[in-house]
């Protein structure tokens, strides 16, 4: 049996895809990049935010209009699947994303007998072995390690436990041997993702500590950790490491102090401001990441200009800006004492706003970088070229900048770290050569 596998949406849902993959692969089927050679296609959807459902519901159409036999998994099918039967009849099936291991039964066993549903029990998951056997998707020296499912927290506007559940954490060992498999398999970049690293039973300082000893050359970033808790004791390790990059993705969502407490969140933008500024000064060389929402319900034009207020003053590296999404089933859906909903229209300029102050900060701060040498993960080289495409410590995957670097002298191959120079800033792209 051979199959097809369309992975969307963010980190986490790709470590599902791989690990769909990794089981069906052990159960003897072939996996195919052509849907047309496929017995069937798997459509890992993502349910989080509108636009990313419409993604997901564009997919499934595209692909059952080619005829193919198609299974929604993911967030979309987790949070909705009879509704996605009932609205593309033509889907032969849909699959839960809390056991993404049990896709084999699904398809061979419960699909063949007429079940189209299945939304399986994430308390009968095993997924340890699984997780070390997974291929990677994309480049076979990065990958992410999600240490926990699920999220406890509150936030009105967020559907992440409506579609997850509460959190589950993978145990201390678990995430060690699976980091150490990843290792052994020639990985270079480990990225350790979670709801919110920070809630992590297993102890998130304890693991980097654990993982400094280790030998080679490899990185260690950390994605998504929640401003409220910020875990202290990581700072120190920031400075001297050889593996953890000086980078963070803190959430903080908005800078009105009256909107935060509306959705949900525990933190006053002073209190992040101050954590900002403590980082900066105790990890000079840091990369901050961030993430923001406009258009909440009751935002007022004198709250948008606290967010760009808090914007200017925080001056995060790198910030992704949504317009919200309201959706159903949240605190933010059923509570209309939270304030009316601003135009759509209102929401997306706001948005536009945002991004085009965004874009001048992060090439103010790439430029402040302009003259450094440092170690660039070289990810492809152009083709006919001399030159590769890489990521320095302070460019995530796939949600940063690029860095490309133009060599000289011998070339080295994709996978490997050189030190360069950085010479330019293109965008939110940076120009380097090799030293």
């Amino acid at each position: 049996m051979r199959f097809h596998l369309v992975n969307l949406g963010c980190a986490k849902n790709q470590v599902d895809a791989e690990i769909m993959a990794g089981a069906l692969r052990e159960a003897g089927w072939i996996r195919t990049e052509s849907p047309k050679e496929a017995d069937v296609t798997l459509i890992n959807t993502c349910g989080f935010i509108r636009d990313a459902q419409k993604e997901s519901l564009d997919t499934l159409l595209a692909h059952v209009e080619d005829g193919a036999q198609v299974v929604a998994t993911g967030c979309l099918s987790q949070r909705w699947a009879r509704a996605l039967l009932e609205g593309i009849p033509q889907l032969a099936g849909c699959f839960g994303n809390r056991r993404p291991e049990a896709i084999v039964e699904f398809l061979s066993e419960r699909l063949p007998r007429g079940e189209r549903i299945w939304i399986p029990d994430a308390e009968h998951a095993d997924l340890d072995r699984a997780y070390r056997s997974r291929p990677l998707e994309g480049l076979s020296f990065v990958a992410f390690v999600k240490v926990s499912e699920g999220c406890d927290h509150h936030c009105t506007y967020c559907a992440i436990p409506l579609i997850r559940g509460r959190r589950r954490d993978r145990p201390f060992e678990a995430v060690l041997s699976e980091i150490r498999e990843l290792l052994h398999r020639g990985v270079k970049e480990i990225n350790l993702v979670a709801h919110d690293l920070a809630n992590w039973g297993g102890g998130l300082t304890r693991l980097v500590q654990t993982l400094e000893d280790w030998p080679g050359e490899w990185w260690l970033r950390l994605l998504y950790i929640y401003p409220e808790n910020f875990p202290e004791d990581l700072v120190p390790l920031f400075r001297h490491s050889r593996h953890l990059v000086p980078y963070l993705d803190i959430p903080f969502q908005h800078g009105s102090p009256s909107l935060l407490r509306r959705m949900g969140r525990k933190s006053h933008p002073q209190q992040l401001i101050d954590l900002v500024r403590r980082l900066r000064r105790e990890v000079p060389e840091l990369a901050l990441r961030t993430s923001f929402i406009t258009g909440f319900r009751g935002e007022t034009e004198a709250e948008f200009e606290e967010l760009l207020r808090f914007q200017e003053e925080a001056a995060p590296d790198w910030a992704g800006i949504f317009a919200y999404s309201h959706e159903e089933g949240t605190a933010a859906w059923r509570n209309t004492h939270l304030g009316r909903l601003p135009p759509a229209r209102v929401a997306a300029a706001r948005k536009r706003v945002f991004e085009e102050r965004q874009l001048r900060i992060t090439q103010a701060a790439l430029e402040k970088r302009l003259g450094q040498s440092v170690r660039i993960l070289l990810e492809e080289r152009l083709e006919g070229t001399r030159t590769f495409l890489g990521r320095a410590f302070f460019q995530a995957p796939d949600v940063d900048g690029l860095t490309m670097v133009r060599f000289v002298g011998d070339l080295p191959q994709p996978g490997s770290f050189a030190v360069a120079r950085l010479v330019e800033v293109r965008g939110v792209d940076l120009i380097a050569v090799a030293d």
